[in-house]
């Protein structure tokens, strides 16, 4: 199947010249820039390895954050119960504290 795409004339003709520089055509030189799917999700980077923080343990950097957070579970209790019943009334003291700071 073939798919037609507009490129303004100077985006196409810089394109063409690096295609023909590397000695391929401009569909494979856009073809070999086009991000690649994962084959499976990309596992998290090990805390206890020196790996660069913007990197899976595989080397390519995490394509979603479900693939960054597989295997990964956890819950966070602020301590708070009520948070969702009083929604309207905590928005308003925040509202109203950020007036008295000058920053509303």
């Amino acid at each position: 199947m073939s798919r037609n795409v507009e490129l303004p004339d100077d985006v196409y003709a810089h394109i063409e010249a690096e295609a023909t520089a590397a000695g391929i055509t401009v569909a494979a030189w856009i073809a070999a820039r086009a991000p690649q799917p994962c084959a499976e999700p990309c596992p998290p980077a090990s805390v206890t390895e020196t790996k660069q923080a913007d990197e899976n343990s595989n080397g390519r950097p995490p394509r979603t954050l479900a693939d960054e957070f597989v295997g990964l579970l956890g819950l966070i209790d602020s301590g708070r119960t009520d948070l969702s019943q009083r929604t309207g009334e905590l928005f308003g003291k925040g509202m109203v504290k950020k007036r008295q700071e000058g920053r509303l």
